[in-house]
């Protein structure tokens, strides 16, 4: 049975909102300037026009794109969402405490990165030393897959489970991984 393939865009659009650490406003603009990507309140509005064929996922459809809408429009509301100030506290927490390992901290993209450490670098006075001795790294998804693959391991942070491919993969070996979920996560 062949899946509707805009269903596959929501859980990626759902999959990129439960990791969101930065301000979606900025998140959406820095998409389409940078990579001419529609931002993702385009994407919701452009799938909410697609339709099922099957009887039951018509029914559900418009239920999981107003969702998808309302957990946009909710994380819009934040200057910074929560899980930026989840992790913000972990690497201050990090900084403060541990004076020997390095933390590896893991976001969905490069931009994302950047963006997370100007915000950061704002509120915590280390945050600049920290990156410039490697003592805390910010890391892109992928980036973090090849650094393990090399056999650069250190403990690391992730915004949320592994989706997709890679979660069923045995490329990670075992090393420390702290999730920071939402509780439904």
């Amino acid at each position: 049975k062949v899946i509707f393939p805009p269903l596959w865009e929501v859980w990626s659009l759902y999959h990129r909102l439960r990791q969101l650490a930065v301000p979606l406003a900025q998140l959406d603009d820095d998409i389409y300037e940078s990579r001419r990507i529609l931002p993702i309140n385009k994407r919701i509005d452009r799938i909410r026009n697609e339709w099922p064929a099957d009887k039951w996922m018509q029914i559900q459809w418009p239920k999981l794109i107003e969702v998808l809408k309302k957990l946009y429009n909710h994380l819009l509301e934040y200057q910074e969402p929560p899980k930026f100030w989840a992790l913000a506290d972990r690497i201050t927490r990090w900084l403060d405490t541990n004076s020997s390992g390095d933390l590896r901290v893991v976001l969905p993209t490069e931009r994302e990165g950047a963006i997370f450490s100007i915000l950061l670098g704002q509120l915590e006075n280390g945050w600049i030393e920290a990156q410039r001795s490697g003592k805390v790294e910010l890391v892109s998804l992928r980036e973090e897959a090849r650094r393990v693959a090399s056999g650069e391991l250190r403990p690391t942070v992730l915004l949320g489970f592994r989706a997709g491919a890679q979660r069923n993969l045995d490329v990670y070996p075992r090393y420390p991984v702290e999730i920071i979920g939402y509780p439904f996560e």
